[in-house]
């Protein structure tokens, strides 16, 4: 039937087409939302000598009528509407995206990873893996081991044999201990040890007061993505791509100010998503810093839970920095 189909969105709209015409009306679908149905209407051809209406049902089960055949639309007519119902499909499954809200996209992802309670429930994670950088200076590998009390503390150690570097926070003070010896960080750069203690980006919005709001979607190489950006009170806007299909990030953007380079557009994409434990985490992450910097990780090893050694989160003194 032309028309005919059935959109549920969020478990709480029923969305459809009816067609009104001289010989009565044809339901093929009804909707719940007065709003997305003028959007549908608005978005569609009219058929021959007829109307579109979108009308309330009471409940979310479609309810499709047969149609009147005293009434018959000329040949022309029957293929200009049958061509016109692919894009009345489209246009409907496009709304069906439309009705995610962010509060909902991002409840999806969090169960994704195994659940909000699971998430927090973590006392521990350490993680043991393989690193490439590739910059204007050529390309440099090594290893690279993090350590993190979820949601508090943090540490990563990268060893790239003539690069060696640390940086931590301890739940108050972000350092790091490199070639400029131990300092203090502030600012992006104690932002960026801050948030490797986050393993869901979405998790503590509420404690933290920051802003969650659902941007148009996007396609890249056919894949479909939700769009969130986050806007935390004190930091620029992140923006980040979730699978429709998988619920998980792909990709996170936020334009930052680097002491090296300036203000910088980094990208962050995660793959190969595993199970450990009761969390899903992934287990690749490709960074690129603006068009000077890409950083490619492989955690070969993850363990969770386990006894915490709170004093490796704490700043180095002098006489053990490089340690």
């Amino acid at each position: 039937m032309p028309g005919a189909f059935l959109c549920v969105a969020g478990g709480r709209y029923a969305l459809g087409v009816a067609i009104t015409n001289p010989a009565g009306q044809v339901p093929a679908g009804r909707s719940h939302d007065a709003r997305l149905g003028v959007m549908l209407v608005a978005a569609m051809p009219k058929p021959p000598g007829g109307v579109l209406s979108v009308r309330p049902i009471e409940n979310n089960l479609p309810e499709v009528t047969a149609m009147n055949r005293s009434y018959l639309f000329p040949t022309t007519a029957r293929v200009i509407l049958g061509a016109s119902l692919i894009a009345w499909i489209v246009a409907a499954q496009a709304l069906c995206a439309w009705a995610q809200t962010a509060e909902e996209i991002i409840a999806k992802n969090i169960k994704a990873q195994g659940g909000r309670e699971a998430l927090l429930g973590l006392k521990k994670i350490e993680r043991k893996g393989k690193v490439s950088v590739d910059g204007s200076f050529g390309q440099m590998e090594g290893s690279v081991e993090e350590v993190a009390v979820p949601w508090k503390k943090a540490r990563r150690a990268l060893d790239l044999a003539v690069f060696v570097q640390a940086d931590g926070w301890d739940g108050k003070v972000a350092w790091r201990d490199g070639q400029m010896g131990i300092q203090e960080l502030e600012g992006e750069e104690a932002n960026q040890i801050k948030q490797s203690a986050d393993l869901n980006p979405f998790v503590m919005i509420g404690e933290r007061g920051t802003k969650a709001e659902k941007l148009d979607d996007e396609s890249i190489e056919h894949v479909p993505y939700y769009v969130i950006q986050l806007t935390p009170k004190d930091r620029a806007p992140v923006k980040f791509l979730i699978d429709k299909k998988t619920d998980l990030v792909h990709a996170m953007t936020v334009t930052q100010k680097n002491p090296q380079f300036g203000e910088v557009k980094v990208v962050v994409k995660s793959s190969d998503y595993e199970k450990f434990g009761s969390v899903t985490l992934p287990t690749k992450t490709k960074a690129t810093i603006g068009e000077v910097l890409e950083i490619d990780t492989t955690f070969t090893e993850t363990k969770i839970d386990g006894e915490v050694d709170h004093a490796v989160f704490e700043k180095p003194k002098e006489k053990d920095a490089g340690k």
